[in-house]
């Protein structure tokens, strides 16, 4: 059975000195009544610099299965996690909004080297892998293996031939939002 979960979390910001709820909305491609409500204020007026401010953020589409001890993977746009005891990176991208995962090349947290991802029935083809419209994807991981799944729903056009996947990560996904906030914030300030 095949899962699609597309969801969005919600992450902290700092706010620049003379910064509107419009800025900040345009800037997360979200509405300032959004951004209103999710932090309880009635106006621009009651933003205040250097102050953390929830923003909603977009999560890509994901095959993990709900058994996976990654469920549910979720990671925002222009971010990558590692997951699966590090063996498998998977990013996120706008441009289709289905995260894309590969064998990472880092060293496993969990077994001496990291378990084979070829997808069943596929012959060769491997997590990360495509051919034609056919993908090989992550599906999540247990203790014993990474789990793989043939996905021909999509087809991209664009070549890139990563797998689609969703990571439960939370904690590494909200550590790289958030440095890259800190660091847009700091360039902002300047």
């Amino acid at each position: 059975m095949k899962w699609r979960v597309r969801e969005s979390f919600i992450m902290d910001t700092w706010c620049k000195l003379g910064a509107t709820v419009a800025e900040i909305a345009q800037q997360f491609n979200t509405s300032a009544d959004t951004l209103l409500k999710l932090n309880n204020l009635t106006s621009s007026d009651q933003l205040k610099a250097a102050t953390p401010f929830d923003v909603p953020l977009k999560a890509c589409a994901s095959m993990v299965r709900n058994g996976s001890l990654d469920y549910p993977l979720l990671v925002a746009n222009g971010t990558y996690v590692f997951t699966a005891g590090n063996c498998v990176m998977c990013k996120c991208d706008a441009a289709n909004w289905t995260l894309q995962c590969e064998p990472s090349q880092a060293k496993s947290s969990l077994w001496g080297i990291c378990p084979p991802m070829q997808c069943e029935g596929s012959g060769n083809l491997t997590l990360g892998n495509a051919s034609s419209c056919t993908t090989c994807a992550y599906a999540g991981y247990n203790n014993q293996t990474i789990l793989t799944m043939l996905d021909s729903s999509t087809c991209s056009g664009s070549g890139n031939n990563a797998s689609k996947s969703s990571l439960h990560s939370w904690s590494w996904s909200y550590l790289l939002i958030s440095i890259h906030l800190t660091l847009l914030c700091l360039h902002s300030i300047q």
